[in-house]
């Protein structure tokens, strides 16, 4: 092990801090298909949104 890594591993005693982690989250989604299944793709969608709980 390296002198840095295991310097920085010993520090908080072995334990991890996970409470600095960052989340990523898409504002939005492009969906592609066949023109011939635009429509029911989209309403299938629809369906979705109107089950699915919105994500916080």
């Amino acid at each position: 092990m390296r002198p840095f890594a295991a310097a920085g591993y010993a520090s908080p005693r072995g334990q991890r801090d996970f409470a600095s982690t960052a989340q990523l989250v898409a504002s939005r989604y492009d969906v592609l298909s066949e023109p011939r299944h635009a429509k029911d793709g989209g309403q299938h969608l629809a369906r979705l949104a109107l089950t699915c709980p919105p994500i916080s």
